[in-house]
């Protein structure tokens, strides 16, 4: 697959080589959202030189180590007659080569010592330290649970935290990024392509990557090639939800499902998937899973269940599930023709959610919002908290408020209860801020 953008973190990662070189050994730490190219992000930066990789998970480690002796003798010319069958006396092993010429060292999937927490990941840490300052060796260490890999840099209690010389957090690509690549693939493409780009892909590297490189990225052809019979897309909802929740998820897939379907409050949840109290499922989903987010009303600290939303994460996992897992049986019976018709129609009711997401982003990005979201009504009778509007942030500091209505068009807008609902929050909630405010629709990206 193509790579695209990361020039920033490829200078910082070849520059990593070079110091490893010419001063002691080094340490590098990448982490990041899932797909985000991490391990094509130091194949792509470390393709000079002389460069071991190793990849944990699924066999033993004494297997996975005694395959990296083979890598050892191809490109080393270093035959290791007794494979070491643990990953520290293989680093010493790397530490005696590094002696004679610098090599890259990287380790795909370093979670696996990190979840273990053992006396291993200890030794490990204290031979680097014992040998780093003479030695050779560029290490990079990819982990792909970012909750891990924040833990194993903790100031206090990390095992990486005084190792790690480089800690490198890939993102998905930001607005501006993704507005670069469809430039770059397509010169007159569209507000509402880079929206169903946006959604679909959620910004996901990997995901981005397989959309813009396959065609034209404009909607009708993106279309068509993404609900296809051998299309990546069709599966990939099923293998993220079997990678981050496992067996047993039917409660947890019904729980998104209706998310996805807009029931967004407990009771709302509960009452569409039949099961009297799903809070412990949420909390799951939120915290443990990270598949869901948690949203109160910008102007209310409220925590009662009809004020609290859920929201999924990934617009590429709400569109998965509206889409494909909606539709099983029009992927069973390979009737993508009726599925592409679903999926534009579907796409247009998404727009203003779409585009609402698109603009919080959009203002974080460029104009450094921090504290941003929406407001709503509660659900209960006579509670009150305020009117509701697409986008608040507020700035307690220095007594401001930013307001936006989000539409497609102009036409959608309604500028007399949008006035009504800026004079409701200002008489209610916002006594004394400067409110500036704006509309914001597709032409506007």
């Amino acid at each position: 697959m193509a790579f695209y953008l990361r020039n920033d973190e490829i200078s910082l990662l070849r520059r990593q080589l070079w110091l490893s070189e010419h001063q002691r050994s080094r340490m590098t730490l990448i982490y990041g959202e899932p797909h985000s190219g991490k391990t094509s992000l130091a194949a792509r930066a470390l393709s000079d030189g002389t460069t071991l990789y190793l990849k944990t998970g699924n066999r033993t480690e004494s297997m996975m180590l005694a395959g990296f002796s083979e890598q050892i003798g191809r490109k080393l010319k270093k035959q290791v007659s007794n494979p070491p069958k643990e990953i520290c006396t293989m680093l010493k092993l790397l530490f005696g080569y590094s002696t004679e010429s610098t090599l890259t060292f990287i380790i795909d999937g370093f979670d696996y010592y990190l979840n273990r927490n053992s006396d291993e990941l200890y030794n490990f840490c204290e031979i680097w330290k014992d040998y780093r300052s003479s030695s050779h060796i560029n290490l990079v260490i990819i982990v792909n649970d970012e909750m891990l890999a924040t833990a194993a840099i903790n100031e206090k209690t990390g095992p990486l935290s005084a190792l790690a010389d480089l800690r490198i957090r890939l993102d998905n690509f930001k607005i501006s990024e993704l507005k670069m690549l469809m430039a770059l693939t397509c010169e007159d493409y569209s507000n509402e392509d880079l929206l169903f780009l946006y959604g679909i892909t959620g910004g996901v590297p990997e995901y981005v990557g397989k959309a813009i490189q396959g065609g034209s990225p404009k909607l009708p052809d993106f279309v068509s090639r993404l609900l296809c019979e051998d299309s990546y897309y069709i599966r990939e909802g099923d293998n993220i939800l079997n990678s981050v929740i496992g067996h047993n998820k039917d409660i947890y897939v019904s729980i998104l499902q209706a998310i996805a379907s807009g029931k967004r409050t407990q009771s709302e949840i509960e009452a569409a998937v039949g099961k009297g109290n799903v809070g412990g499922h949420l909390y799951k989903l939120e915290k443990e899973f990270g598949l869901v987010v948690k949203v109160r009303p910008t102007l209310s600290a409220n925590a009662q269940r009809n004020v609290v939303r859920y929201e999924i994460k990934s617009t590429f996992l709400l569109m998965w599930l509206r889409t494909i897992d909606n539709n099983r049986d029009l992927v069973a019976s390979c009737d993508f023709n009726k599925l592409r018709e679903f999926a534009f129609d579907d796409f247009g009711k998404l727009h203003k959610y779409l585009l609402v997401r698109y603009f919080r982003n959009m203002l974080q990005e460029q104009y450094g919002f921090t504290e941003i979201g929406g407001q709503w009504k509660s659900s209960a009778k006579n509670e009150k908290y305020g009117p509701e509007a697409d986008i608040i942030s507020v700035d307690d500091k220095d007594r401001k408020v930013f307001i936006a209505a989000v539409e497609k068009s102009v036409a959608d807008f309604n500028k007399a209860t949008f006035l009504e609902t800026i004079s409701n929050l200002e008489k209610n909630c916002l006594k004394g801020y400067k409110i500036d405010s704006r509309l914001f629709t597709l032409e506007d990206m």
